[in-house]
């Protein structure tokens, strides 16, 4: 029954496809995202459809709703783009609702123009046991390559020589984090077995990282200059990625090269510029900063220092502190979008960050400013305040679109917890 209904609906997705104008306004078909992720024309939506109807009868259930699920993402997105860039094609509307994807349904409405079938309702229904694993796919297969990772690093080329094991659930520090005891320094190729890992080049996941996972090279990248350490990728490593089907049980996984060109998503190299020429310290003690890097046109390129419970500030005392910096002329000076940025912090004000050093301020999106803020302060704050002997020591590396500009387009924190023997790492984007 399912199949039956699944073969009916791609021959009639196919048509509207088909149906559908190649150019818009002049212009080639507009790239579509699926599933807020991959970039499809039409012509790639029929070639992958078409691929799909010529398996015919030996396609299972579970993977034609998942087709299925990514062929309506870009019949919606097409018509909906070509409707907004020219209205005359689309006397009453062009576009799909996507009514219902739960419960082990699928249902909704495609309105058509007044030129082809005029309004359709289309209904898949499949049983709760196989339409439920498709959807959690198609929703969270990141997240599956993302939980609890494991790997095996050889000292030899592709998956060769001598080993060592790396769980999530047995780190040298908590958070994940392993330091390498058996072949610190050879690591030369990594199998992650399905999931995500990151290699850096110095112990407690310091210095320069690499992400290895399905869909990449297993080799170790010579800028690392050898493995010290292993530790998870970060919880939004894919946040712009293509998935496609590995075998029965795994996924591939590639980030869109547009996306890391703009560091709207993590890039796979992270580069330390604590380990490039031009490092400046600073006078520990009335602040929480002891070096830094600035690279032409004063850019912040990292930051480095620990906190005390010396250094954090009430409310009150920050915005004083932030109403205080911004006399310095530096301020007039930062590339700015005065629709969507602010003065952003990297040590933030609330824990003891200053406000009048140009080391410690950059142009930030304002809501990407938020989540820092709320990423990092509190969980720094409420860890000193139940611990006030110790301290937290933070890094933070910034990434640039090119040698440039100034404004950061990506920002990269370590994070270590004295006492607790913690350290955790996270990516946070600066688009506009």
């Amino acid at each position: 029954m399912c199949l039956s209904k699944i073969i009916y609906f791609c021959f009639f997705a196919y048509f509207m496809l088909m149906s559908t104008p190649d150019i818009v306004n002049g212009a080639e078909d507009p790239a579509v995202k699926v599933n807020g992720g991959e970039s499809l024309t039409k012509i790639e939506a029929i070639q992958n459809l078409e691929k799909s109807l010529s398996n015919g009868p030996q396609q299972d259930c579970q993977s034609s709703l998942r087709d299925i699920l990514l062929l309506l993402q870009s019949i919606n997105s097409t018509l909906t783009e070509q409707n907004s860039a020219q209205e005359s094609f689309v006397p009453i509307g062009n576009k799909m609702d996507i009514s219902d994807v739960t419960g082990g349904n699928l249902t909704g409405n495609i309105f058509g123009s007044q030129s082809s079938v005029g309004t359709v309702t289309f209904e898949i229904k499949a049983t709760q046991e196989a339409f439920a694993p498709v959807q959690d796919e198609f929703q969270n297969a990141e997240g599956k390559v993302l939980r609890r990772p494991h790997a095996v690093l050889y000292t030899g080329d592709n998956l060769t020589g001598n080993y060592e094991h790396y769980d999530f659930q047995t780190p040298t520090y908590k958070g994940g984090c392993f330091n390498l005891h058996k072949h610190e320094g050879k690591i030369k190729s990594v199998d992650t077995e399905g999931s995500c890992v990151r290699l850096f080049s110095g112990s407690g996941c310091r210095i320069w990282s690499q992400a290895i996972y399905p869909g990449v090279d297993v080799s170790v990248d010579p800028k690392l200059r050898g493995v010290m350490s292993i530790g998870p990728c970060v919880q939004n490593e894919f946040e712009h990625v293509i998935q496609e089907p590995w075998n029965s049980s795994h996924i591939t996984i590639q980030k869109i090269p547009s996306k890391l060109r703009s560091y709207a998503n993590i890039p796979d190299i992270i580069p330390d510029y604590f380990t490039y020429s031009g490092t400046t310290a600073v006078y520990f003690n009335s602040i929480p900063v002891y070096s830094y890097r600035l690279g032409d046109e004063s850019r912040l390129e990292a930051l480095a220092g620990s906190f005390h419970i010396r250094h954090m500030r009430n409310p009150e005392e920050a915005e004083a502190n932030r109403i205080t910096g911004l006399k310095q002329s530096f301020y007039e000076e930062l590339a700015l979008n005065p629709e969507t940025d602010e003065p952003g912090y990297a040590f933030p004000l609330e824990l003891g960050g200053p406000a009048d050093k140009r080391y410690n301020v950059f142009p930030q999106n304002k809501l990407q400013a938020a989540k820092y803020r709320a990423e990092i302060v509190p969980e720094i704050k409420n860890f000193l305040d139940a611990n006030p002997e110790n301290y937290v020591r933070l890094t933070v590396n910034f990434f640039y679109e090119n040698s440039t500009t100034t404004r950061p387009s990506g920002m990269w924190y370590l994070m270590f917890k004295d006492g607790l023997n913690e350290i955790t790492y996270g990516y946070v984007p600066n688009s506009n």
